[in-house]
């Protein structure tokens, strides 16, 4: 009789576990590999884009891709980069997100610090391929010494930190923009400098009676920039004081 019953337990132990192995494998699995396989279209890089160049749909292509691999914060329709700009390089290829958008080019971005109290100021940095000017890009910190034809160097306190606005050729052309494509790349010629206007007339005056350096002081460290910015304007504003007083 415990035997009979036993047997009887098991077989239905068994009809069971079938039953649920006909469920994953006809319903659940299915489900479960149709969602793995759902694409989503996002919007992708047909062609190269430099930083600060206007997007248009001819850099542009459509693309699917399965859903789980969906970067974060992908475009997925053209429609989104109307009026943007590329906030970095672009290669075919690349996945179009927020984060690579901008809503002014690169130029414009530093347009918009000028002011009476900050201009912009551009000074020739002599053998510039020697040195640390050929590596310099916007929004670096900066420092300027001086060396006169006697060669003696100058650190002048109102020219100890500084930020580059720019970097270009001869030519007129951002240094950073030149692409691979060109049969020659140009060494930059001329760094833009964002000054008051005393910082100003003394670079002009520095740059035409001496030979300028530049020394880098900080790169990609906004909290460290505007600090040490915040110290140069506390410099000029002591040398200001005590130019009243005297």
């Amino acid at each position: 009789m415990k035997l009979k019953q036993l047997t009887k337990n098991r077989l239905l132990l068994a009809m069971v576990a079938l039953a649920l192995a006909g469920v994953i494998a006809f319903a659940i699995a299915p489900a479960y590999q149709k969602s793995a396989m759902q694409t989503i279209q996002v919007v992708c890089v047909d062609a190269p884009i430099d930083k600060g160049a206007a997007i248009s749909p001819d850099h542009l292509k459509l693309m699917e891709i399965p859903k789980e691999f969906l970067p974060e914060g992908v475009v997925r329709d053209t429609t989104e980069t109307s009026g943007k700009y590329a906030a970095v390089d672009l290669q075919a290829g690349d996945f179009l997100t927020q984060g690579k958008l901008s809503d002014t080019t690169h130029l414009q971005s530093w347009y918009t610090k000028l002011n009476e109290n900050q201009v912009a100021v551009s000074v020739n940095i002599k053998h510039l391929a020697a040195g640390v000017s050929a590596q310099l890009q916007q929004g670096d910190i900066i420092s300027f010494v001086s060396a006169n034809s006697d060669a003696d160097t100058i650190c002048l306190p109102e020219l100890q930190y500084l930020e580059v606005l720019a970097v270009s050729t001869p030519s007129a052309m951002e240094y950073q923009q030149q692409t691979d494509t060109q049969e020659t790349a140009e060494l930059p010629a001329t760094v833009t400098i964002l000054a008051t206007p005393e910082q100003a007339r003394l670079l002009a005056d520095q740059d035409l009676n001496s030979n300028l350096h530049a020394v880098l002081v900080s790169r990609g460290n906004e909290e460290q920039a505007a600090e040490l910015l915040a110290k140069q304007q506390e410099i000029l504003s002591s040398a200001q004081e005590e130019n009243a007083n005297g």
